[in-house]
């Protein structure tokens, strides 16, 4: 049986999954009164876990909401599972909103990530977009590429002793220069050989 509910969330639980009768599902519970409410996501979610998180991110706990859910009584106590679509926010709770990627992952698997193993997951995604835009590996590239990874962990900026100018480095971009007009002196034709089988 559908009721109307209205109130504030205590708090949220982190996102769950599972499989039941060959269908799989995600969900996230909401706390409003001593009472759990289930969200599930959509069938056609590409993302659920992510849907669901940006769910939390965007309606704190300390939020009121009002919204439907159906209701049933599971080992004596009062359960519902929210109907998605009637979800309304009626006032934003002052739940801290996560702002790095690292923040994100703790409030969607509710732990903390190894940090060194998830710097190094996230230091080879910077390298491999640095591979993709043909960029040299140098120390100012390995700087550069340090200074990503510290961002996109901490949302914060390297603090360095002296301000760096805006754009490329010009040294680096010398430096790059002459490497390549010496290759270019250097370079022979390559005869194409041909082979018959």
């Amino acid at each position: 049986m559908s009721e109307i509910i209205s109130g504030t969330i205590e708090k949220w639980t982190k996102v769950t999954a599972g499989v039941t009768n060959n269908n799989a599902w995600h969900k996230v519970s909401l706390l409003i009164d001593g009472v759990y409410y289930a969200v599930f996501s959509d069938k056609a979610d590409q993302n659920p876990m992510i849907t669901l998180a940006n769910m939390q991110t965007n309606i704190p706990a300390g939020s009121t909401v009002q919204f439907s859910a159906n209701m049933k009584e599971y080992n004596g106590k009062k359960q519902g599972t929210v109907i998605p679509k009637t979800m309304k926010m009626l006032t934003k709770g002052p739940d801290k909103v996560a702002n790095t990627p690292a923040e994100m992952l703790e409030k969607v698997t509710g732990r903390k990530p190894e940090s060194e193993e998830t710097r190094g997951k996230v230091r080879h995604g910077v390298a491999i977009a640095y591979i993709e835009q043909g960029a040299t590996l140098h120390k100012g590239t390995l700087n550069e590429m340090e200074e990503w990874v510290e961002y996109i962990m901490t949302g914060k900026l390297k603090s360095k002793s002296k301000p760096e100018p805006e754009g490329p480095n010009p040294e680096i971009l010398e430096e790059d220069e002459k490497k390549s007009q010496n290759l270019g002196s250097t370079e022979q034709p390559v005869e194409e050989e041909v082979v018959d089988y």
